[in-house]
């Protein structure tokens, strides 16, 4: 069971929220680490401590690594569906729209801070990871939306030679410009 201590402050209020929020969508997303590896951030325990803001920031460079990591995952997925490596099946049952909207949650969080240097050194590189992260899901999202999509056909009347003679007086038109 995770361990949350409530803050008072505004910033590790804040942070604590986007802790929550990243590491949601890395566990929805299916994060990107190898099986052995430790995670950047300690499990089972979100911002949680009593002296607030400076231990809320010091776990600003864990977010930022495991935010780098999401993001190649996401980059590895994309071109994976690419490739056509993704069977059906998994494309319809994608968490992408989700992981997405759970990053865009967090980034309306802290965007108004960017640039305040409240966020310490690495707060807007924390920023932009999310930006980043949030981007990358919903460019997955629609990429697996567009495949499939069933397209639907048009049918036309259109006279096809009368097309080809359209097609050719507009050359001659266009021709006539460049001389």
């Amino acid at each position: 069971m995770a361990s949350v201590v409530e803050s008072k402050t505004p910033i590790a209020t804040k942070l604590a929220l986007v802790c929550a929020l990243a590491v949601s969508a890395t566990a929805f997303a299916g994060d990107a680490a190898q099986i052995g590896q430790e995670p950047s951030y300690r499990e089972g325990e979100l911002i949680a401590s009593s002296s607030a803001d400076a231990d809320a920031l010091a776990r600003i460079p864990g977010l930022i690594q495991m935010g780098e990591r999401v993001i190649a995952f996401f980059d590895r997925a994309y071109a994976a569906i690419l490739a056509g490596e993704v069977p059906h099946q998994r494309l319809l049952n994608n968490p992408f729209v989700t992981v997405s909207e759970i990053f865009g949650r967090a980034l309306k969080e802290i965007r108004d801070l960017k640039g305040t240097g409240e966020l310490g050194p690495h707060g807007d590189q924390l920023i932009t990871v999310l930006a980043e992260s949030r981007h990358k899901a919903d460019r997955n999202a629609n990429l697996i939306r567009q495949m499939l999509a069933e397209p639907k056909p048009y049918v036309s009347a259109i006279d096809r030679k009368g097309l080809v003679a359209l097609a050719k007086l507009s050359r001659e038109a266009a021709s006539s410009f460049n001389s």
